[in-house]
Order: structure tokens, then sequence, then C-alpha cells
């Protein structure tokens, strides 16, 4: 195979079809079947055969989401906008569904080394979440860009707005926090929009294996969120600015020592 190949189902299409398969769907995507879903199938010429089955083209689609070696999740929520997807690979070929307006899916299969590029197709544009201008800068009348990038205790990410709506000044000392690093976390909170969750998941060495990259969006595009060490032992993070084809190149480490590991097995 050396391109992907898509198909645009409704929810009940991509459920009957998993359940003439025999594959049971991620979690988040139905898994409930109907008759008029079947027999929409069937008319498509989709499944073949009584009890019906999926063409062989779509069982082998089905079967790597069904038993992958490296499976990767992605979600994303923000303002009036929600999406999730799921991505599979296993030996030469990966498979993928993902959420679309209206009640759809796409089901998609693809080589295995192209599954960076499909990620790509479950990351919005940023400013699909109508994020507009800051607070800060739509009081202060301002245009001009603010960097979003620096270095935060995560602490900072995971309490800074609930500590700032309700602790006053005493949110900055609670936290520990410099003046710069709290103007760097209001900033984000200010011109953040929506979040992205990717999760790498498989097995290594008989161990469950997972991986994680957050990323927000903001007005002035994503930001990706990456853990860095720090010699007091505190937790700290990078904010970096990413763009949309960045995310296989986040994610690129965790897929990679998966299928590495699988790729030795015998």
């Amino acid at each position: 195979m050396d391109a992907a190949r898509r198909l645009v189902l409704t929810t009940a299409e991509v459920a009957a079809l998993a359940a003439a398969a025999g594959v049971v769907l991620p979690s988040g995507f139905p898994a409930d079947p109907n008759a008029a879903a079947e027999a929409s199938l069937a008319a498509r010429g989709l499944v073949v055969g009584d009890p019906p089955r999926p063409v062989p083209a779509l069982a082998t689609t089905l079967g790597v989401l069904g038993r992958p070696t490296v499976g990767v999740r992605v979600e994303v929520a923000g303002q009036g906008l929600g999406l999730r997807a799921v991505y599979a690979v296993a030996g030469p070929l990966g498979a993928g569904l993902l959420t679309l307006p209206g009640e759809q899916v796409e089901l998609s299969v693809f080589p295995a080394e192209a599954v960076g590029r499909e990620l790509i197709r479950a990351v919005p544009e940023p400013d699909a979440f109508g994020g507009g201008r800051t607070r800060v800068s739509a009081v202060l009348g301002r245009e001009d860009a603010v960097s979003l990038a620096g270095r935060l205790p995560l602490a900072a990410l995971e309490h800074f707005d609930h500590l700032d709506r309700f602790g006053g000044p005493d949110a900055t000392r609670a936290l520990g926090l410099t003046q710069a690093q709290a103007r760097l976390a209001q900033r984000l909170t200010d011109s953040g929009t929506a979040t992205l969750r990717a999760l790498v998941t498989g097995h290594a060495d008989d161990d469950a294996y997972v991986g994680q990259v957050v990323w927000i969006a903001t007005d002035q595009g994503w930001v990706g969120i990456r853990p860095i060490p720090d010699e007091t032992g505190q937790r700290m993070v990078e904010l970096v600015p990413v763009a949309r084809r960045d995310i296989g190149v986040w994610l690129a480490p965790a897929i990679a020592e998966l299928v590495e590991v699988h790729s030795g097995q015998p």
C-alpha cells in the first residue's frame, strides 16, 4: 500500500461493521449496530455473505484496530468543538477512526510508517475554537502577541486558574511561583481555548506502556507542554509553540519504542 484509503461511515455503520467482524471498538465509539445500518452496508457492498461479513479489505482494517501493536488515542475538547480519534499500528499497516460532524466517522487504512501524517488529521486548526484576542489584550486594547513560551512548575497548570480565581494575590505565593512564572501561567489561562490529549498505549517487555502528549490551543496557535528534568525535584514543564504537523514528532519516541520491541519478537 502506497497511500491512505478512507471511507466515511455513519456511527451506526461503524458499529455494524465491527460487530460483523467480531472486533470490539475502542471506548467512546458506538458499539450498538441497528438494522438500517446493516442494510446500508449491504447496499454499499461493504459486507457480503450470510451472515454478513466485511469485505476482505475492511476485515483487514478492522483487524488492525482490534489487535494493535501500538495504539494512539487523541481527544480534543474546546469551545464549540470536540473530536475523538484512535489510530492503531500492527505490522506493515495502520488504521484509524476519526469522528466527523453529523454523527459520521472516517475509517482509514494506511502504511504503518505514515501514522505521523495521519495524526495531523486529528489536530484541528487552533482558530477552530473561536479564540480571538486574549482577555488581557482586549482590556489593554492591544493586538500584540505575547510570548507563551517558557518554563513552569506543573502545579501552575494544574491549579493556577482555580487558585487565582479564589485566592487572589495569594495564588502566586501558594504555588511558589516567581512573578514571571505567574504572568506566563496567567497568559496561558487567558488565551487557552481547547486541550488536546494524545495517549500512546501498548505492551513492552510484558508491561503496559503509556505515553502522553498534552497541547493547548490558544489565540496564538498550539502550545505543547513538555516535561523537563529539574534538579530540585520539582515537576517542571516547558511551554513550546507547536504546529499541527508536529504532533507526529512529539509522539514518535513512544511509538518507535513499542514498534522496536515488537519487531524484535519472534
